[in-house]
């Protein structure tokens, strides 16, 4: 099979509800780090329009910053596990046995 027949064929199982489960948790993951990203932004904002806080305000910038990182590593994952349940199933070796 050509790999465009192999894709497409995926594309009619993934709508026809093949991996309902998993796509949905990949779901999630982008919605989680869509959470994360904009949590992120808030606090790096609160941070920015209030300069005096002193403590609070290092503490609040480097919980924006490791929610930041986590928020795309999560994104990155999902991303790669979307091109993953979306891609087709490899071709299968030649076989030197006629079946």
């Amino acid at each position: 099979m050509s790999s465009w027949q192999r894709w497409s064929q995926r594309q009619q199982e993934l709508d026809q509800g093949a991996d309902a489960g998993l796509i949905r948790d990949n779901r999630r993951k982008f919605w989680w780090s869509g959470g994360l990203l904009g949590l992120a932004l808030l606090l790096g904002y609160l941070v920015s329009k209030n300069p005096d806080w002193g403590l609070l305000r290092s503490i609040m910038k480097a919980i924006a910053i490791v929610l930041g990182i986590a928020g795309f590593v999560v994104w990155n994952l999902a991303r790669q596990e979307r091109w993953f349940l979306s891609s087709p199933d490899p071709e299968k070796p030649p076989s030197i046995f006629k079946e």
